[in-house]
């Protein structure tokens, strides 16, 4: 039976319920830098190096683990589709253009986060190009204006979220994928 990709209230419920101060995106783009960054990582792993991340005691049931190992499944499933597949994990288009956009800044503030935490990589070692994207993800994960609701608004956050989409599958191929072969 193929299951189903955990979705963004579904991941949203689950942070919630675990009590912890971080996003369903901010988890969703810790766990895609973490991989991207070439951690081959079990699912079982990827929740201890979740746990670091939090830095907190927070106990995770089975039924939240499970639902934790499946976004990791995912986000590993999606990075290595061929037809590149990947997609982040945030709200939906029928959210305010502020939230998604908020959401989107938290996302690339996870997979930075994930991608340092794996800690495989020193400035050095990265291409000039992957240090760019790098620093373009760190410029959208500070970003804290208010962004309103219009129609210029809407379609570059669209460009942007793109835009990260792309970057995250360079980095796993550039970092990740090198080290499959």
């Amino acid at each position: 039976m193929v299951q189903k990709r955990v979705d963004f209230d579904t991941l949203s419920a689950c942070v919630a319920a675990l009590g912890v101060p971080h996003s369903a995106a901010e988890v969703h783009g810790l766990v895609a830098g973490l991989l991207s960054a070439g951690s081959t990582m079990s699912p079982a792993a990827g929740l201890s190096a979740l746990r670091e991340w939090l830095d907190t005691d927070v106990v995770i049931d089975a039924t939240h683990g499970e639902l934790l190992s499946q976004v990791f499944r995912d986000v590993a499933a999606g990075l290595l589709d061929p037809e590149f597949n990947f997609h982040l994990l945030v709200p939906d288009d029928e959210t305010a253009i502020a939230l998604r956009s908020q959401a989107l800044g938290e996302w690339c503030s996870g997979f930075l986060a994930g991608f340092g935490l794996a800690g495989r990589f020193q400035n050095g070692d990265l291409s000039d190009d992957l240090r760019e994207l790098l620093a373009d993800l760190s410029n959208i994960a500070n970003l804290d204006e208010e962004v309103p609701d219009d129609e210029a608004n809407e379609g570059d956050l669209l460009e942007i979220t793109e835009y990260v989409r792309m970057s995250a599958l360079l980095v796993f191929a550039e970092c990740a994928a090198a080290s499959l072969h």
